[in-house]
């Protein structure tokens, strides 16, 4: 099984334990909050999704994810499994692999955000970016502040050449975030639109937070 970068393994914690992180750049989908209980999880579900959340942390990933595929081929219709599964696969670089298993997920619980943000992300490192943009955008629908969903539903519009709809998600993106990787985004869609002090003032901003 490929190794994940380390890039890959910090962004695969980060959201193990948030929920919701905030990657440097282009992100990599990793386990999230969906590992924990929630209303559709019953106790033995609950008490598998806690080790398979220590079994990533550990970075023991392919026991993890042969233990998923095993109680996936029991029960395939028990929540947060093929998501999961799809946390595994992304944190090792698969993402072809962890766009299906997302979309398993969704296919049984379609009102699932942290599915909809791993799987936009999935895509995304996959250079998939239309593909990404209805999954952010639900993501958001559902989590007005998910700063990662805003920054990089932003990002996509921009490389794509839609400023008007870049703009807003990259400007909220920049507040919540408020760190050097969200002002210089932000900072590039203003240069685009040749605003060159509003630019400026985010490039400053950026190099404030990391010169």
């Amino acid at each position: 099984m490929r190794q994940p970068t380390s890039a890959a393994r910090l962004l695969a914690i980060a959201l193990i334990t948030a929920g919701c992180a905030e990657p440097e750049s282009t992100p990599t989908p990793s386990p999230t909050a969906g590992v924990t209980a929630s209303p559709q999880t019953d106790a033995a579900t609950a008490r598998l999704l806690d080790e398979v959340t220590s079994l990533h942390r550990a970075g023991r990933y392919e026991e993890g994810s042969s233990l998923l595929r095993g109680e996936i081929s029991r029960d395939p219709e028990r929540p947060r499994l093929h998501y999961n599964l799809g946390v595994f696969e992304a944190s090792t670089g698969s993402y072809e692999s962890a766009v299906e298993a997302f979309g398993e997920e969704l296919a049984r619980f379609p009102d699932h955000t942290d599915s909809h943000r791993a799987l936009a992300v999935a895509f995304v490192r996959l250079g998939r970016l239309e593909d990404a943009q209805p999954h952010f955008e639900r993501c958001i629908l559902d989590q007005p502040g998910d700063a990662l969903c805003r920054f990089e539903l932003g990002k996509s519009y921009s490389t794509l050449g839609m400023f008007a709809d870049a703009r807003p998600n990259l400007e909220a993106a920049a507040e919540l975030r408020d760190d050097a990787a969200g002002y210089a985004e932000l900072a590039l869609l203003y240069r685009r639109l040749g605003e060159n002090e509003r630019a400026f003032t985010a490039f400053s901003k950026a190099l404030a937070d990391d010169p």
